[in-house]
C-alpha cells in the first residue's frame, strides 16, 4: 500500500472569496482524555491515514513520556487504530513532538530523548506492512548532544527526510541544525548536516521544515535576524551535485523584533499555463509569522514567495487577515491541499461569545493570472471551544480532509488533554439567481471531486464570445474538448466522462474572450 503526498501551488497567487465552500465535521474517535497530555499538539495527514501526538501524555510510570496515536478513515469515518509508544521512553521524552508522513513510512519526533544526553531528540521510523505499522529504526543525529532537541520538526519527501534541531550546535552553540536522512535497501541513514551561513546562538534554526522537493528545502529560523535584530529568517537549501548549497535568506524587510517570521512553513509545486499546455514551473513558500504587528496590532501574517524562472525566490503577497485582532497568532500554523485550499491557523482569535479559542482561515489559491485578488476567507471554527483552546494550534491537509488541532482544550474536566476535528473538504458550485445579470466570468470547480467516472463543471459567460473548455493531463497534453463554440452571457454545465482515462489528478482551463482560469480534479477509480 503506498501513500503519496502531493502537492499544488501557483505561479500567481490569486485569492478568491470561498463563501461557497463547506467543511463538513466528521465523525472521529477521541482518545481516553489525561490531564496535560496535549493531544495535537503535532498531526500529519495523508489519504485514509492521520498521526496525532500527544507529547506530555503519562505513560505507564514515566511522566511526560508521550503517544501518538494512528487513525485511518473507514466510512468516512476516523477511527483510532494503534496507539505507538516505543519501548525504552523515559520521563519527558516528549515522544510525538513532531510527526510526518511518507510512502509507507511514518517518522515522529521526540524531542526529549535522553540517549546520548537529556534532551538530545530523536526520531522514531515507522513502516507500514500492509496490515499495521511498525517500529522500524530509532534515528539520532550523528553529533547528538544533550539539549539539541533533534525531532523539533521533521518532513519526508520520497525516500529523503529533514529533521530539525532547534539546538543543535550548527554555526555556533545553539543556534540550531537541520539534518538530512535518505532512506537506502529499507534504512534511514544520515547523509547531511545543514547549518545556516550566518547563524547565531539561539536562532531556532530548525524549528520548521519542509522539503519542498527532493532537491529544495526550506528552513525556519524564527528567532534569527532579518532586517533587524531577531525578526526572523526561512533559509532555502538546494541540492547541486552531492552538496546542499544554501542560496536563499528569505525575510520581511521591514520586519520588527520578535515578528517569528518562520515559525512555520509548508509548500506546494507550480504548475503555470503556456500557451494550450501545462507545465511544471517551481514552486510557492507559505511562511507564518504569528507576531507581526498590523493596523489591529500584533495579529500575525502569512508570506507566500513565489519561485521564479530564474531559480530565485520573489515574495508575492503578505496575507493580512482582516479580521485579526491583537494576539491572535495569525499564521502559527499553515498547511495547503491539492485542490487549491489553503489554511492558516490563528489559535488565539475569538469568534465565539468566549475569547481566544481558536481560529483556521481557509483561502483559495487557484492559479493562472488574477488582476485582483480577493482575500475573503472562509472561518472555520467550533462553537463549543474553551478559552484558550489554541483551536488552529496545528493544522493538517490532504486532497479530501482538513485536520485541525486543540491541544490545550480540556475534555471531561481534564486540563489540557486536547482534541482533534476531522473535516470534509468540498466545493459548492454557486447557483445563479434567475433574472440576475451576469457581472464576470467564472470557472466553478467541479462536483462531486474526486469522481469516478463522471463529474459536472459549471462555468458562466459575462460577454459572448467563443467559449473552449479543454481538459489536461499532468503533461499538458489535451485529453477532452469539453466545449468549443460561441455563447452568450450566462450560466453553463458541462459534463466531463473519463471512463476510458487512467486514474490521477487533472486539469481542467476555461478560455472566453480575455478571461482564462484553470483548476484541478482528481479521478479515482
Amino acid at each position: 500500500m503506498k501513500f503519496l503526498k502531493y502537492i499544488l501551488s501557483t505561479l500567481l497567487l490569486c485569492f478568491l472569496a470561498i463563501s461557497t465552500n463547506a467543511q463538513d465535521l466528521l465523525e472521529s474517535e477521541q482518545p481516553e482524555t489525561v490531564e496535560h497530555a496535549l493531544y495535537g499538539w503535532s498531526s500529519a495527514l495523508v489519504g485514509d491515514w492521520a498521526m496525532v501526538g500527544a507529547p506530555q501524555k503519562d505513560i505507564g510510570n514515566y511522566q511526560s513520556a508521550g503517544s501518538v496515536l494512528f487513525y485511518q478513515k473507514t466510512n468516512n469515518e476516523w477511527n483510532i487504530v494503534l496507539e505507538a509508544s516505543p519501548l525504552g521512553l523515559t520521563d519527558f521524552a516528549n515522544f510525538g513532538a513532531s510527526v510526518s508522513f511518507g510512502y509507507d513510512d511514518a517518522l515522529i519526533g521526540a524531542t526529549g530523548d535522553h540517549e546520548g544526553g537529556i534532551h538530545s531528540g530523536a526520531i522514531y521510523a515507522y513502516e507500514y506492512n500492509d496490515t499495521t505499522w511498525i517500529q522500524t529504526q530509532k534515528l539520532k543525529a550523528s553529533d547528538t548532544k544533550a539539549g539539541s532537541r533533534f525531532g523539533v520538526s521533521v518532513d519526508i519527501h520520497g525516500s529523503i527526510a529533514v529533521v530539525g534541531a532547534s539546538q543543535a550546535t550548527g554555526t555556533e552553540i545553539k543556534s540550531g541544525a537541520a539534518y538530512l536522512f535518505e532512506k537506502v535497501d529499507g534504512s534511514w541513514q544520515q547523509t547531511y548536516k545543514l547549518m545556516a551561513e550566518d547563524g547565531s546562538s539561539h536562532d531556532s534554526f530548525g524549528h520548521s521544515v519542509v522539503m519542498v522537493t527532493e532537491s529544495i528545502i526550506a528552513i525556519g529560523a524564527y528567532n534569527a535576524d532579518g532586517a533587524t535584530e531577531r525578526t526572523g529568517v526561512v533559509y532555502i537549501f538546494e541540492k547541486e551535485g552531492e552538496e546542499w548549497i544554501q542560496n536563499a535568506k528569505l525575510f520581511d524587510v521591514a520586519g520588527a523584533s520578535s515578528d517569528l517570521f518562520g515559525y512555520s512553513v509548508t509548500a506546494s509545486q507550480v504548475y503555470v499555463q503556456k500557451s494550450s499546455s501545462l507545465q511544471y514551473f517551481g514552486g510557492f513558500l507559505y511562511i507564518g509569522a504569528p507576531g507581526t504587528i498590523n493596523e489591529n496590532g500584533k495579529t500575525g501574517s502569512v508570506y507566500l514567495y513565489q519561485k521564479t524562472s530564474e531559480d530565485s525566490w520573489e515574495l508575492n503577497e503578505e496575507l493580512i487577515e482582516a479580521s485579526s485582532e491583537h494576539n491572535d497568532h495569525f499564521g502559527i500554523s499553515v498547511a495547503a491541499n491539492d485542490f487549491g485550499g489553503f489554511y492558516v491557523g490563528a489559535s488565539r482569535s475569538s469568534q465565539s461569545t468566549v475569547s481566544k479559542t481558536g481560529t483556521v482561515y481557509q483561502y483559495s489559491i487557484w492559479p493562472f493570472f488574477e488582476e485582483t485578488p480577493d482575500s475573503e476567507a472562509n472561518i472555520i471554527s467550533i462553537t463549543e471551544s474553551g478559552e484558550f483552546d489554541n483551536f488552529g494550534y496545528q493544522v493538517a491537509a490532504d486532497e479530501l480532509t482538513l485536520l485541525v488541532s486543540s491541544p490545550h482544550a480540556d475534555v471531561d474536566d481534564a486540563t489540557n488533554s486536547g482534541s482533534v476535528y476531522f473535516f470534509d473538504y468540498r466545493f459548492v458550485s454557486n447557483e445563479e439567481t434567475p433574472g440576475e445579470e451576469i457581472i464576470e466570468y467564472r470557472l466553478e470547480q467541479n462536483y462531486p471531486n474526486p469522481f469516478n467516472p463522471t463529474t459536472t463543471i459549471n462555468y458562466q459567460v459575462k460577454d459572448a464570445g467563443m467559449v473552449r473548455l479543454t481538459v489536461f493531463n499532468l503533461l499538458g497534453q489535451a485529453v477532452q474538448v469539453l466545449v468549443n463554440e460561441q455563447q452568450t452571457s450566462g450560466t453553463y454545465t458541462a459534463t466531463f466522462n473519463a471512463s476510458s482515462l487512467a486514474s490521477g489528478f487533472y486539469f481542467y482551463t476555461l478560455e472566453v474572450n480575455d478571461f482564462t482560469s484553470t483548476k484541478k480534479m482528481m479521478l479515482i477509480k
